[in-house]
């Protein structure tokens, strides 16, 4: 985002009123360095996790920042409907099958507690089943994961199942690696496998998970199940794996660890709001942002908002299922005036996306994953004063999340995204 390497005094770009450099944790407003609280209001009503670069599980508190070697980490509201996180060995949330059991040892990735579980007699698919469920109505979607060091079993699955068939992915087992094995989708008419990920932390630790979608035409509940070995003819192993981290939630990609110790839990939607008066607004600015997606729903979720305190005269940048856009409300005359969006294929959990909106130039340009430019006008845009600055600001709600790696506030718009 022309941003300069660290070391110089001004490292910022030039033109720039306001800068934040959320990786190396640098801050300007008007062309003097700050403190991040100078800047941004942020706003969660309740503690959040993030992982962290050495795979350790970081709590924060409420309103505080999730800022990490990664960035910004910004999420919409999400709730864990599974009551132990950890816990299988707990009969009031989870039931055991198949002989899987769990041996009393624990490991500890911060806050994050992964149980060992083993075979006690030969079986085929060990596994636990949550008491607790997700309702989802028809053309929902839901995410299954867990987190998971290898032992001697495998493959592992990430599975769930509203009662009449089931949906997972195997993660194979090699060594202390994960990999990608089959996919189980038994009764497609009901529910529909969607996609499924993995996510290495480098010292042994994974995060599995699989998407799924009601596609039955009614409500369905679904339970998690996390099956130790997803194989028949299991024989018994004392130290099958290791698990912990369970989550089952509505999304169609999986959020930051919710932890539960006894009941659900709901994070609440993270609120960045750039002071009006740190990053020089009153008129129409230039916006660039660079950030890694993790993931929303195709219904307008916004990464940035420009508005004059309300949300009857605002400009922003969203993105849906695939494409980022531009979507401006004006009420002057009444009407909603709906802008050409610039196409970003193929978007993916963890791509990078950059874009640089410049108002008065009516231009917006974009990057996603490295590639080259794509450049696009907008039509007739003309909020009265732009006073207020806002990431994560839906319609209604955030309903995406992102790591924000850098945010840049001028009055000229740079196609300079790298």
């Amino acid at each position: 985002m022309g941003l300069r390497p660290a070391g110089p005094a001004k490292w910022w770009p030039d033109g720039a009123q306001f800068a934040a450099d959320f990786i190396s944790r640098r801050f300007m407003s008007l062309q003097r360095p700050c403190a991040l609280e100078e800047v941004l209001d942020f706003a969660r009503p309740s503690p959040a996790t993030a992982m962290n670069a050495q795979g350790q599980c970081l709590v924060f508190a409420p309103d505080a920042a999730r800022l990490t070697a990664d960035g910004l980490l910004i999420e919409a509201e999400a709730t864990n409907v599974l009551r132990k996180s950890s816990g299988l060995a707990d009969s009031s949330a989870w039931n055991a099958e198949g002989y899987a059991a769990t041996t009393g040892n624990t490991r500890n990735f911060g806050a994050l507690v992964l149980e060992e579980c083993a075979v006690t007699s030969p079986a085929p698919f060990p596994k636990f089943r949550s008491l607790d469920t997700l309702s989802l109505s028809d053309g929902e979607y839901g995410v299954v994961s867990f987190f998971a060091v290898a032992g001697t079993s495998g493959p592992l699955r990430t599975h769930v199942s509203e009662g009449a068939g089931n949906t997972a992915t195997s993660s194979e087992v090699s060594g202390d690696a994960f990999s990608k094995g089959a996919i189980v989708e038994n009764n497609s008419s009901v529910t529909q496998y969607v996609s499924d990920g993995m996510e290495n932390f480098g010292n042994g630790l994974y995060r599995l998970w699989t998407v799924f979608r009601n596609v039955s035409g009614s409500v369905q509940t679904y339970q998690a199940v996390p099956h130790i070995q997803g194989t028949g003819g299991v024989p018994a192993m004392v130290s099958a794996c290791w698990m912990g981290g369970h989550q089952l939630e509505k999304g169609r990609w999986p959020t930051s660890l919710i932890l539960t110790s006894g009941a659900p839990e709901t994070r609440a939607a993270d609120s960045v709001t750039v002071l009006a008066e740190a990053a020089g607004l009153g008129s129409a600015p230039s916006v660039a942002l660079s950030a890694r997606w993790l993931g929303g729903h195709p219904d307008e979720p916004w990464l940035l908002s420009l508005n004059d305190g309300t949300a009857d005269n605002e400009m922003g940048v969203y993105l849906t299922t695939g494409a980022i856009g531009i979507h401006c409300t004006v009420t002057a005359d009444g009407v909603e005036q709906a802008s050409n969006g610039v196409s970003l294929s193929d978007l993916s959990h963890g791509d990078r996306i950059a874009f640089a909106l410049a108002i008065n130039d009516s231009q917006i340009y974009a990057r996603h994953n490295g590639g080259s430019i794509v450049e696009s006008g907008y039509s007739e845009v003309d909020i009265p004063t732009i006073t207020q600055m806002q990431v994560g600001r839906g319609q209604t709600s955030m309903s995406s999340g992102m790591v924000l790696e850098s945010l840049v506030v001028g009055s000229t718009a740079s196609t300079d995204l790298t």
